[in-house]
């Protein structure tokens, strides 16, 4: 941990019951924070290399709560990063990457932790972990449109895999797209795996992480087997 002990974030959660009336002295124990170190490499096939300054290397918390900062920490141009003030409790490894570049793998002390949380005790340091992007992305592309062939606006194009067990909320094997005004839709980046592709109503938008509202749309789903840059074209005709 950086610094002396007072400058150390801390943190207390506790779960609470209230039934109604008042509630009064209630009190809990400041634990520290804790730390997450690493550092980022490329697996680039094209162009010139990226600028580490434009990636972001975050720890959001399982359950939502994000206590703590910061969310998303800055890599350096060394590829370095460091996470200080990270609650206790299981976090998620999430990564924002400018275009053209996808997260690949995390890696801690040589296992995957990519769609694995980490949980984290109070004053844990962990260091060492090895976050890989690529500049391979796979892409899902087509046209909505109606029996006519009229282009159609107003609905979600939704690919989610199709092994149910990576249906969860901040999943990334589960993206949408809305087409333009052309009708024309692109999905970019989904890890390479087997996916569902469906279109839904815009509406929508707060059930895509939700198991049940998934398993709904398989019934009228297409199939399709991504691996790394692969590029696949569906097009999606919506009877009118």
């Amino acid at each position: 941990m950086r610094g002396d002990d007072w400058e150390v974030p801390r943190f207390a959660t506790m779960p609470l019951t209230v039934t109604g009336g008042e509630l009064s002295g209630v009190s809990g124990v400041l634990l520290p924070s804790a730390m997450i170190e690493g550092n980022v490499v490329f697996q680039r096939t094209q162009g010139l290399p990226p600028d580490p300054t434009q990636f972001r290397v975050g720890a959001p918390s399982v359950d939502g709560s994000n206590l703590g900062s910061p969310q998303n920490g800055r890599v350096e141009q060394d590829g370095r990063f460091t996470l200080d003030g990270v609650a206790a409790g299981p976090h998620w490894i999430r990564t924002q990457s400018p275009r053209g570049w996808i997260l690949k793998s995390i890696v801690s002390n040589g296992r995957d932790i990519t769609d694995t949380p980490i949980e984290l005790r109070s004053g844990q340091g962990l260091s060492g972990l090895t976050v890989t992007f690529t500049d391979r992305l796979s892409e899902i592309n087509g046209q909505v449109r109606d029996s006519r062939g009229t282009p159609i606006t107003e609905y979600t194009v939704l690919a989610f895999p199709t092994d149910s067990s990576l249906w969860y909320s901040q999943s990334r094997f589960i993206m949408t797209a809305r087409p333009d005004q052309t009708g024309l839709y692109r999905i970019r980046g989904l890890p390479p795996g087997t996916y569902f592709v469906a279109t839904v109503d815009p509406i929508e938008a707060n059930e895509w992480f939700e198991p049940s509202f998934l398993d709904e749309q398989r019934a009228n789903a297409v199939r399709l087997q991504l691996g790394d840059g692969d590029v696949k074209t569906h097009n999606v005709t919506i009877g009118r």
